[in-house]
């Protein structure tokens, strides 16, 4: 009796202990969440590894758009955000450029949009991509991958066959821009880059003897150049890159850009002024924003910070709306310059100062006429 006692006891034990486990929570060791890296270098590789992008890559692609630099969340002015540079651009600032009191609304390009495109690709709010470097590198990560992915559904096993990827990264349609921003790329990853943040973190990238595949982006659709000859001194690295004219509502003549249509100085509009600026954001972002036609915004020419490579966007004789100044425009030669004002010397490089004082020597790029240097002559803006 006292045994079957203790036995039955023994069961009924068992049977609660048992109920108790199933409405216990189970100890989840595979999917337990990983820790938020507490560094960008970390954030870096843990974003390669979630997205299968080498960390690398995604270090000497941000050090091109950002500099590293997250900015507190605030955008460049093409409306760029974070590391990545992810953007949500408003064009219409651009619009005064021409120097008229009036704006049109217009439709801003997809690939002018890749902040909504990245948060739909890791499933966040845009808000956190803007105010969390984490999730800007991660977003940028996920981003690149798909662009390879369009490229080839598999993604490459080598840094070499990631350059197409990069090449739709620059956001350009035009050939030797978005060519150039990955030659770039590639040659931080050949250089290393290290840099002191904003935070007091420092970031490297080792040199690395990687190659390129530029093979991997032949099939890509991109513009060609070279449409009207340089005007450019022969002594300067300079090529050819056309600013957009066109038409953007056929049934409204007066709404084109981004330049008028001259014979300067023949037709009296004769060169007065030199007008230099910044443009605060990078080379190849400032080509993209001229090659768009509803911008309504353009220069002569484009300073590149790395090497001071020129693209000329439009032809001398012509008049570029960048003054926001309708008679300045009319009389000016533009030389925009790459960059970001509160970067100072770590973005302004000596080749790019180099570059725009050879320039300089006016008389021979504005087509044989001279242009007095002093006060009211060249316009710093």
């Amino acid at each position: 009796m006292n045994r079957l006692w203790l036995r039955s006891r023994i069961v009924i034990v068992v049977m609660v202990l048992g109920l108790i486990a199933a409405y216990l929570p189970l100890p989840t060791f595979a999917n337990t969440p990983t820790p938020a890296p507490t560094t960008l270098q970390a954030a870096f590789d843990q974003a390669a590894t979630e997205f299968d992008v080498p960390s690398e890559l995604l270090l000497a692609l941000s050090y091109n758009l950002s500099r590293w630099e997250h900015h507190s969340g605030q955008p460049s002015t093409s409306g760029g955000y974070g590391v990545m540079h992810l953007t949500d651009i408003d064009l219409g600032h651009w619009q005064t450029s021409k120097g008229l009191d009036w704006a049109t609304p217009f439709k801003q390009p997809a690939e002018f949009q890749t902040l909504a495109q990245a948060a739909r690709l890791i499933d966040q709010p845009t808000s956190a991509l803007i105010n969390d470097p984490v999730q800007n590198i991660r977003g940028g990560a996920a981003l690149l991958a798909e662009y390879s992915r369009s490229i080839n559904p598999k993604l490459p096993t080598n840094l070499a066959d990631w350059y197409g990827a990069v090449v739709l990264y620059s956001g350009s349609k035009e050939r030797s821009t978005a060519f150039g921003f990955a030659d770039r790329v590639y040659a931080t990853l050949q250089q290393g880059a290290n840099r002191q943040l904003e935070n007091g973190e420092q970031l490297s990238l080792a040199p690395s003897a990687v190659t390129l595949n530029r093979q991997s982006a032949a099939n890509l659709q991109l513009l060609q150049g070279d449409d009207f000859p340089l005007d450019c001194p022969a002594t300067l690295d300079c090529e050819v890159v056309p600013a957009a004219y066109a038409l953007n509502d056929p049934d409204d003549r007066g709404d084109y850009g981004n330049y008028d249509l001259a014979n300067r100085p023949v037709d009296g509009l004769d060169y007065r002024y030199i007008l230099i600026h910044d443009t605060e954001i990078t080379y190849t972002q400032t080509i993209n924003v001229f090659q768009n036609p509803l911008t309504k915004a353009s220069t002569h020419y484009v300073v590149r910070a790395s090497d001071g490579h020129i693209a000329q966007m439009v032809e001398n004789k012509h008049v570029p709306w960048h003054a926001g100044n309708w008679d300045v425009n009319g009389h000016a030669i533009g030389l925009e310059h790459e960059g970001y004002a509160i970067e100072g010397a770590s973005w302004y490089s000596e080749a790019m100062y180099q570059a725009s004082a050879r320039y300089h020597s006016i008389k021979q790029a504005c087509t044989g006429t001279q242009v007095r240097f002093g006060i009211g002559r060249i316009i710093w803006i």
